[in-house]
């Protein structure tokens, strides 16, 4: 008896004095998060992307981030499943329709981040939903038209500023038997993702949209028609190369057999990093459609419901949100656009000034995800784009392609 009173007598002497002591393993416990990204593939800026990553784990000792990368032509699936199955990497990023999806399945954490003291960039309230924060922007761009000068003027043609010029231009930079290319696009079903913003920017660009303003499917309209119409005519007489991924064609425009792309405003930098030599060759302008409309890239970075390490994720996006971060991130990106209101750092600007061309024409963005429909977007997407194909490759005309699309999305929607 005597001895259990001294032992509960020396345990409370202990704690009293703050004794107790805690195994040092215990205390210093580093906790990992992953973090996913398609763009840590990508050749020049993922390495930079890396290291950022690598900056936040020197800068403090409690959290480590490991990356984690799939190809985008199947990230979007292959983390929306994993995180479905309630998986997947503790951060994501997703393309903001993705975001949508993700966040109506509730696959997605609220987290609280505060605000970089130049503010949240404006495209920042797309992640409020019912008055919580679902993730931060990480970027956002339009598509403008680069062109290599020097394609061009061998031909015998400038950069065009108008449609039949951009067309004239293709067909005069076009010589398949030798390999090279006018222009170039996405055309297939295994980069559905990519060709929707590639599709949508012929559609915008003369006019069309995929559903009204109260999210009627308007896919057979004349204007999509005719954008349609004008697509199939690039893949027919071959001004684009078919049948091969946007990895590829990338790497044929530095390797100057393609004279022309619509791109973001990441491209002009991986052409650089790939060939150093084209850059005095590069020409960046405003897209050559007859409307003043191109689609628009939004992605966010957010935290996974899933996550068991909810805390340690969001820290990790407030370090991201910060202004000094934001600089960082823009630079590594090449990006016209990131999370915060911050000007673009000035050296960021002296090494890639067209990017002051993105910035001027980002208000004619548009959102791939049809009005109305946003949730839809992913069934929408592959209705369309089967009929595309098909109007490609297997002889259905733009019209009948169009008018089943058309008929597909309305029964889909309940229209």
């Amino acid at each position: 008896m005597k001895v259990k009173k001294l032992s509960s007598a020396f345990v409370s002497l202990i704690l009293a004095l703050g004794l107790v002591v805690i195994p040092n393993s215990a205390a210093n416990a580093v906790v990992e998060i992953t973090y996913s990204n398609w763009q840590f593939a990508e050749p020049g800026r993922g390495d930079k992307l890396k290291a950022l990553v690598e900056e936040f784990n020197v800068s403090q000792n409690k959290i480590r981030v490991k990356t984690v990368v799939y190809p985008y032509a199947s990230y979007a699936n292959t983390i929306i499943t994993q995180m479905g199955a309630k998986s997947g990497p503790d951060v994501v990023h997703l393309d903001y329709d993705v975001f949508l999806r993700a966040n109506q399945a509730r696959l997605l954490a609220p987290t609280v981040v505060k605000a970089p003291k130049s503010g949240f960039a404006d495209a920042d309230k797309n992640f409020i939903k019912s008055g919580k924060r679902y993730g931060i922007v990480w970027l956002s761009t339009g598509y403008l038209l680069i062109c290599n000068k020097k394609l061009l003027t061998a031909a015998g043609v400038t950069c065009p500023k108008t449609y039949e010029e951009f067309k004239a231009a293709a067909a005069a930079t076009t010589n398949p038997t030798t390999g090279q290319y006018g222009y170039a696009f996405r055309n297939t079903m295994n980069q559905t993702s990519g060709w929707w913003y590639d599709l949508s920017n012929f559609v915008y660009g003369f006019g069309g949209r995929w559903t009204d303003a109260k999210g009627n499917p308007t896919i057979n309209s004349p204007l999509v028609e005719k954008a349609v119409t004008e697509y199939k005519d690039f893949y027919d007489k071959k001004y684009v190369p078919q049948g091969i991924t946007a990895t590829e064609y990338r790497r044929m425009f530095w390797e100057e057999k393609i004279a022309m792309t619509l791109d973001n405003d990441s491209l002009p930098g991986i052409y650089i990093t790939g060939n150093a030599s084209i850059k005095e060759n590069l020409v960046i302008q405003k897209s050559p459609f007859p409307k003043d409309a191109h689609s628009l890239i939004l992605i966010g970075v957010s935290v996974n419901a899933n996550s068991k390490k909810k805390k340690e994720a969001t820290q990790f996006l407030n370090w991201m949100a910060s202004d000094a971060i934001q600089a960082k991130i823009v630079d590594a990106l090449g990006s016209s656009s990131g999370g915060s209101k911050k000007a673009l750092p000035t050296a960021l600007l002296e090494r890639a000034p067209y990017l002051a061309e993105y910035q001027k024409y980002a208000k004619n963005g548009v959102l791939i995800l049809p009005q109305g429909a946003e949730l839809a977007t992913n069934e929408i997407q592959t209705i369309v784009l089967t009929q595309i194909d098909k109007i490609l490759r297997t002889g259905v005309s733009v019209k009948d392609g169009l008018d089943a699309a058309q008929t597909a999305v309305k029964d889909l929607l309940g229209k």
